[in-house]
């Protein structure tokens, strides 16, 4: 019975950290993010990437940005409230933002995902003029669409006839 117990702890100490499991306490300390994030959302073509850029500081001071031959311009900026740092953390944690991992493959002209936080970085490569799927938790483009789309409406990025 002790030998079964045993072999059941260390299964569950070796499965355990492998889940993914993340929690907004994971993403937000003292009423900040604990890591810069930034997500690009660029598709590739004849001019080079294109897209836009959002990124929003730990202390919640968000920009967002044209983003055309790997330079950023501005075109809107703003300040996350402590409420608005909390949802985000919350949906962070719902997408597990910290187990996301690479998807797709390089294709010509392709329209890609990154998203970085802190010094983690994870890229989604889908097929040229392709959207994103629905939100999702259960999958990883899911997860990937999950967190724009949080990003972009806690911080009302979001112009009023789509992004």
């Amino acid at each position: 019975m002790i030998r079964q117990l045993m072999w059941l702890l260390a299964l569950v100490l070796i499965v355990a950290p492998c889940r993914g499991d993340s929690e907004p306490k994971d993403y937000l300390g003292d009423g900040k993010l604990k890591e810069p994030l930034e997500i690009r959302d660029v598709q590739g073509g004849f001019a080079g990437f294109t897209g836009k850029m959002w990124r929003i500081e730990p202390d919640g001071k968000w920009t967002m940005g044209s983003v055309f031959q790997q330079k950023v311009k501005e075109e809107a900026k703003g300040q996350l409230s402590a409420k608005q740092l909390e949802a985000l953390a919350k949906d962070l944690a719902r997408f597990d933002l910290s187990g996301l991992k690479d998807q797709g493959k390089a294709k010509v002209n392709p329209h890609v995902v990154t998203i970085k936080w802190g010094k983690r970085e994870a890229t989604l490569t889908v097929g040229a003029g392709e959207k994103l799927p629905a939100a999702d938790a259960k999958t990883i483009e899911g997860r990937f669409s999950g967190i724009v789309d949080s990003v972009q409406q806690s911080a009302k990025m979001v112009k009023e006839k789509g992004a």
